[in-house]
């Protein structure tokens, strides 16, 4: 058995050497490469969202610093009907072949989006549904952000992302879902996607 002092240095030189051994966080690093490849992903770039594509009258630009994630802007839904699918759309530059992980925040701004199959949903949609996601909405606490994300591998150089927000009932009072911080990022080995 080491004497206590020497096992005490030994784990010191064993964390030196670890941290020493660690990739250094430059520029460089290439985790430096894991960037959101979706233009305006957090809505503050331009005054009527582009290149965002507001497709729907229930899918609006939100200039409230109050609810937003980031900065003063974000997406807001509002359903009032059980046929209403409210659509957000862009073009983005990827590389075919490469794999990524789409991610976005949401936080329920008004409402109950209720559960199950009866329930509300962001959908989704990557290169016309090559990829394609429904993410069954939760009751939370509200204008409290939460993210959602998948992965995906580009089937072309330019993707087109379509996103709608929509329920399977009836929503007697109304729901409005606020989307923030939309993002799409190369998945390289080792590099977290970035909050």
């Amino acid at each position: 058995m080491l004497p206590l002092s020497f096992a005490v240095l030994f784990a010191a030189l064993a964390i030196a050497v670890a941290e020493d051994t660690l990739p250094p966080e430059t520029s460089d690093s290439p985790c430096a490469a894991v960037t959101n490849l979706v233009p305006n992903g957090d809505f503050e770039s331009s005054p009527d969202g582009a290149p965002w594509v507001f497709i729907d009258t229930g899918m609006t630009l939100l200039n409230d610093p109050a609810l937003a994630r980031s900065g003063s802007k974000a997406a807001l839904s509002t359903i009032i009907g059980f046929d209403q699918r409210n659509r957000i759309t862009q073009t983005f530059p990827t590389v075919r072949g490469k794999s990524y992980t789409f991610r976005f925040w949401w936080a329920i701004n008004y409402g109950d989006p209720g559960v199950g199959n009866k329930g509300c949903y962001i959908t989704t949609i990557v290169a016309g549904g090559l990829a394609y996601n429904d993410f069954p909405l939760v009751a939370a606490p509200l204008n409290t952000y939460a993210f959602h994300d998948y992965e995906f591998t580009a089937y072309a150089d330019t993707t087109n992302l379509l996103t709608y927000i929509f329920c399977n009932q009836e929503v007697v009072s109304g729901l409005k879902v606020l989307l923030d911080d939309v993002g799409v990022y190369e998945n390289l080995p080792g590099c977290p996607i970035p909050t």
